[in-house]
């Protein structure tokens, strides 16, 4: 990305219940996710939880932060929290 490109990313945070229903420990830092409902069926998905918003700051340190972010969202009653953090930054 160019210097001053702006860069959007959401990630799941630790808060979420996929973190404590439906995940266990990978290497790296990683953690195996499995999404089961009426909706989809995603097996041994890998990805990253953010703890809090110096986490995601931290992971996101090419850009400065313009706005940072929270929100929650169930789409169908057989389906987690999904507590997601929202960082949007410019490349330095």
């Amino acid at each position: 990305m160019n210097k001053g490109g702006v860069f959007f990313a959401t990630m799941m945070g630790t808060k979420s219940s996929e973190f404590f229903d439906n995940s266990r420990e990978a290497e790296g830092g990683l953690r195996v996710v499995n999404f089961n409902s009426g909706r989809l069926d995603v097996q041994e998905y890998y990805m990253f939880f953010v703890e809090n918003e110096d986490d995601l700051k931290d992971r996101f340190k090419l850009f400065r932060p313009v706005y940072i972010g929270y929100y929650g969202a169930k789409l169908r009653c057989d389906e987690g929290d999904g507590f997601h953090y929202t960082f949007c930054g410019v490349k330095e």
